[in-house]
Order: structure tokens, then sequence, then C-alpha cells
């Protein structure tokens, strides 16, 4: 792709007034030319005076910032908010607690040479801080990096990706029954793929995140995404296996994939094994190198993470029975 090209980032927020201000500012000193990209800023419903926040750079610095507010929706509603108030052929998403370096628009516009290419992601990496949990997730470079298989990237993480405005239109955009955190991105890269495109990654596009701050956090983040990928799996359930009929058979076919989905939950031998062998991690940190209070600290982190991760899981499955 020649550049520079006209560009859009978009920018979700939710009560995060403090660590947004630093993400704008950060966007402000890019070194992408200030003529060739918009910034959208999408206020979820935030109590913390967000707007006021907002205000200065409004009337400020010489770039194209746009405001505008919604009733708290989730990020994906957030997302797609932006997108239909986006000029760019390109939009780039970033989310509010992360910090972008002075180059990060530049290098995520990179990536974009094959027509198949429908998005390109960036480097996540950890900034931690005092909090015990925070350096954890920096230890097991929490999102650093995207999900990949055989087939390449399987997806993209929207604290740091962009896609092509087109194609996020022809897909329809995020799916807003996510109206939580955590597997929208998922979600929308299978559509993308289901389509014949590919993703990139730069891993000199980086944005700096401090990531989870108590066990509280750490929870509820990764809940949310197993409970975005237990969706998704109920999903495409449901795109292989047609529910044919009347009302009253579609529910019978809809329990009949229930019972399959629990029974296969529960004769899941990997996660067994997973838990099993979670106390022996704590040789694993040790022979990395940590201390051994870290060592076993990070064990102990690892079964509220796993659980987590399960529970969100398996209420995704069951959970996407219902519909909006």
């Amino acid at each position: 792709m020649i550049s520079p090209v006209f560009t859009t980032v978009i920018i979700p927020v939710y009560n995060d007034r403090k660590r947004f201000e630093r993400c704008l500012a950060a966007l402000c000193e890019q070194t992408y030319p200030r003529d060739k990209f918009e910034i959208v800023i999408i206020d979820d419903g935030s109590t913390d005076g967000l707007e006021g926040a907002v205000r200065p750079y409004l009337d400020g610095p010489g770039l194209d910032i746009k405001y505008f507010y919604q009733e708290n929706k989730g990020p994906a509603a957030a997302r797609n908010l932006g997108i239909k108030h986006s000029r760019g052929n390109i939009l780039v998403f970033i989310d509010s607690d992360c910090l972008p370096r002075e180059n990060w628009l530049e290098e995520m516009l990179k990536g974009y040479d094959s027509e198949k290419t429908a998005g390109v992601g960036g480097v996540i990496e950890a900034r931690p801080t005092d909090s015990k949990v925070s350096r954890y997730c920096a230890y097991v470079r929490m999102n650093r990096n995207p999900k990949t298989d055989a087939g390449g990237i399987v997806y993209l993480i929207t604290g740091n990706a962009s896609f092509r405005r087109d194609c996020l239109i022809a897909a329809g955009g995020f799916d807003e029954h996510f109206d939580f955190p955590g597997g929208e991105d998922p979600e929308l890269c299978y559509r993308l793929k289901q389509k014949g495109h590919i993703f990139q990654f730069n891993h000199n596009a980086i944005v700096y995140n401090s990531h989870k701050q108590s066990l509280t956090d750490l929870w509820r983040t990764y809940f949310n995404y197993g409970r975005g990928e237990g969706f998704l799996a109920f999903k495409k359930i449901l795109e292989s296996n047609p529910v044919p009929g009347t009302r009253h058979r579609r529910w019978f076919y809809l329990l009949v994939a229930m019972i399959k989905i629990l029974l296969m939950s529960m004769a899941s031998f990997k996660t067994l094994l997973r838990f099993i062998k979670i106390p022996f991690y704590a040789l694993y940190y040790y022979g990395k190198g940590l201390d051994i209070s870290d060592s076993l600290r990070y064990a102990v982190y690892d079964y509220p993470r796993c659980l987590a991760w399960r529970a969100g899981y398996l209420t995704g499955r069951f959970g996407g029975l219902g519909e909006k």
C-alpha cells in the first residue's frame, strides 16, 4: 500500500479517563502526517468526566479529533459507532489503556500489499507496574502476540490492530451480542476469514499496556476471554448443524447441542491435565530464573487464570442459546 493513506484511529473508552488521557497525548505525537489521520473517540457511557478531558483536544493540537457519546453498550457497539463516523480507508483500533510508540501509526499501515489482507496487528508490550499481578501478566506475555494455527493468524487483538474499512463494512462490523470486552475480536476475524481474507502482523507496531492490577481484574478478563470463545464455538456449531423445523423443533436441537457440549466439557482430559500440571509450574518458573517466592506466586496465579477462562467458556457456550 502506498503511504500516506488517510486513516481513522478509533478509541472506545469506558470510565478510564486517566489512562485515556495518556493514550490521546501519545497519539498527538505520532510521526504520521497530521493531515492524513483523524481520531474518533467513542465514550461508552462513562461517568468519570471523560468529555471534560477530551474538550481541550477538540480545539487544540491541530488534529482532526471527534468525540461521540453513547449509553453503555460495550466495546463492540462502541467500535461500530466509530466505524460509522470514520472517513479513513484503514481503520486503526487501540484501547484506552494502551500507550503507542511515536511511530506506531506509521507501522500499523504497513502490510496491506495484498488485496487478501483484511487487517494488520501489532505487539501489545507489557509495561509492568508495582502490582504483582501486573508483573505476572508481563511474564506470561499476556496478549503480546496474536493466536496462530496452521492457516496463519487466527485473529487480531483490537487493542492494537488495523483493518480495511471496506472489509469491516462488508462483514457487518463487530457483533454487538458481545456487550463485554472479550470475544468480539475473534468473532469478527472468523467472519473475515470465512470470506477468504488473511491477516498480517508487524512486530514494529508497538503499544504498551500495564495489564491487570489485581486478581479480580485478572479473573474478569480471562472469564470474558473464555466467554467470548465459548460463544463463538456455539455459533460455529449452529452454522455447521443448521436447526430445522418449527420453533419447538429448534429448541429440541439446541437442547441436544447443549448436552453434547456438556459431555465434551466433562470429558476434556486436556483440561483436567492442565489443572494437575499447574502446581509443577512453580518448578518451571524457578527453572526460568525466578526466585522461589515469585515462582510459587505465579503458579498460584495460574489457577484463577485457567479457572476463569474455563468458567467463561462454558458460560459462553450455554449463554449462546440466548438471542438479543
